[in-house]
């Protein structure tokens, strides 16, 4: 029953993960998790950088339409 969880987006640095795949299958993984259970309330994701803030703020605005 946790209140709140963060997930960094963590192995698109050093590791060179596609941040552009790697936004995109985070979002739609807590999403689903989301929509089958009530919590966490509230979920953060940690960026590590301006691109990486705005590729998932952009993705995010667009999942919520």
């Amino acid at each position: 029953q946790l209140s709140s969880i963060a997930f960094p987006n963590i192995s698109t640095g050093i590791y060179r993960f596609p941040k552009e795949k790697a936004a995109p299958i985070a979002i739609q993984a807590v999403s689903e998790f989301l929509s089958q259970n009530e919590f966490p309330e509230t979920v953060i994701f940690v960026c590590y950088d301006a691109a990486s803030h705005q590729l998932y703020a952009q993705l995010l605005e667009s999942h919520k339409n």
